[in-house]
């Protein structure tokens, strides 16, 4: 079954390597994660068959001399190889929140109001060349509260505090960059990284990035606002952008809903582009160390005519990416979109592996399964991403022809009408494999979950057909 793990590569390579002392607890990761692989929504009772296994997991996830980065090590350095095979790459941060409720939540942070968790900084790495493929992990923190909220007299008390959150988004730039070496890293962050001392070390040490603006910023220019400065400029180009609905207003932990992430109607909205290059002027709360004034390109997104009752979208991105071209300020608000592949990472290790769901009790064994899961999560976004980026591709460039053999038959077994063409292209594959897990043609493209139920149906029926098929052979021969 080489060829069946093909799509998405093999899990093993993801793993074997932990920084873990002892083999034989690395090889219990690779089993466990294995397991977990086939059904990674499943909880660990029905994902492990038998009570040795269950213990065995168990244990493996509340050894001491087990950690969450040394889980992760062999992953990262996995896609820091595959981050190396591209010219350019984004490395796509944000934060989550993890909440837990009963006992174990008792005995872990505050979130908002009376959840108790911890928060998930992550940092995702994304190929540039148009596919948006994600790559892998190249950056996992945890930040657990302390039930006693720091008093500050003022905001400026809260910036010289050494402890404060959002310290998170400099320590992750650091490490990501240390990790990837000589690879042209291009750090997508959404408006919590709106942080003047954060842009300026970012400018200062080099590093490339597209930052969505949070705050409406002073500028140098002598015309007020960053909003002011922006509002006229000419119009580069337009854009058509499906926006999807959106039920409950979202926030970043910590924060109340903000007006601008409220609730909205699917729809098509026209957008247009434009862009100048400003000064942002220190704020009064930043101390004196840092300079007066940094200098960034501005891409303005907005929607001049939203719908009535709908919010316009707007987007001000600060980025040290050239604006010369209409196909430079393309490329920028383009690497600001990938940033939406993290929310889907969210998604995955939270619906598609049930992350909270899970009965652990302390944070060790939480944290030490959450790099387990995160490393699942990015294999089921990679599938959909394979399709999306991969299309017109020949299917056995990426799946072994056992494997699309047996697709073709698994498909004729379900009684599919549709059948796998003879030189079928990934799209068609991919198609039939969503079709194994449920997917429903009008409901548009497959997601990523019924992607993977496909999948594992493919694997497990396919594994079957090969192994009866090659004994057939050998009887015939």
């Amino acid at each position: 079954m080489e060829q069946a793990r093909a799509i998405v590569g093999e899990l093993r390579e993801e793993f074997v390597d932990a920084d873990i002392p002892d083999w034989r607890l690395r090889e219990r990761l690779v089993g466990l994660a294995s397991e977990l692989d086939g059904a990674p929504e499943e909880s660990l009772p029905r994902a492990l068959k038998t009570t040795a296994a269950r213990e065995a997991a168990y244990r493996f996830l509340g050894n001491r001399r087990v950690t969450a980065a040394g889980i992760l090590a062999p992953h990262m350095a996995a896609t820091v190889r595959r981050a190396r095979q591209h010219e350019t790459v984004y490395v796509v941060s944000d934060t989550t929140e993890f909440s837990f409720s009963g006992e174990r939540g008792a005995r872990l942070g505050r979130l908002q109001g009376e959840t108790r968790g911890f928060l998930g900084h992550f940092a995702l790495a994304v190929s540039a060349d148009g596919k948006r493929r994600p790559l892998g992990v190249v950056g996992m923190e945890l930040l657990v509260r302390s039930e006693e909220r720091k008093q500050h007299r003022n905001i400026y008390q809260r910036k010289k505090d050494p402890e404060r959150e959002s310290l998170r988004w400099a320590r992750m730039v650091e490490s990501t960059n240390e990790q990837l070496g000589h690879v042209h890293a291009i750090h997508v962050m959404d408006s919590e990284a709106d942080i003047y001392e954060l842009l300026t070390d970012m400018t200062s040490a080099g590093c490339s990035f597209i930052v969505r603006a949070g705050q409406d910023r002073l500028v140098t220019e002598d015309e007020g606002c960053l909003s002011e400065a922006v509002a006229n400029g000419e119009i580069l180009l337009e854009r058509d952008v499906a926006l999807s609905r959106r039920t409950v207003g979202t926030s970043k932990p910590g924060r109340k809903p903000s007006r601008r992430n409220g609730p909205r109607d699917a729809r098509l909205a026209r957008l247009q582009i434009s862009c100048r290059q400003v000064s942002l002027k220190r704020p009064k709360t930043c101390t004196m160390e840092y300079p007066g004034a940094i200098v960034v390109n501005v891409v303005r997104v907005f929607e001049p005519t939203p719908p009535e009752g709908q919010a316009p979208v707007e987007w001000q991105l600060l980025t040290t990416e050239p604006i010369t071209t209409v196909a430079e300020v393309a490329a920028i608000v383009d690497g600001y979109r990938t940033r939406w592949l993290i929310e889907e990472y969210f998604k995955a290790i939270k619906t598609g592996c049930a992350y909270e769901s899970r009965q652990l009790e302390s944070l060790r064994t939480l944290s030490n399964f959450l790099a387990i899961i995160a490393v699942l999560a990015w294999r089921l976004l990679l599938l959909r991403a394979i399709h999306r980026g991969e299309r017109d591709m020949r299917a056995d460039a990426i799946l072994g022809a056992d494997l699309l053999e047996a697709l073709a038959e698994r498909l004729k077994d379900i009684g599919e009408r549709k059948p796998l063409p003879p030189s079928p292209s990934v799209d068609d594959a991919m198609k039939g494999i969503a079709r194994l897990g449920g997917h429903i043609t009008s409901n548009g493209a497959p997601g990523w979950q019924v992607l993977w139920r496909g999948y594992q149906d493919l694997l497990i029926w396919g594994g079957g057909y090969i192994r009866g098929r090659s004994i057939t052979y050998k009887d015939q021969s």
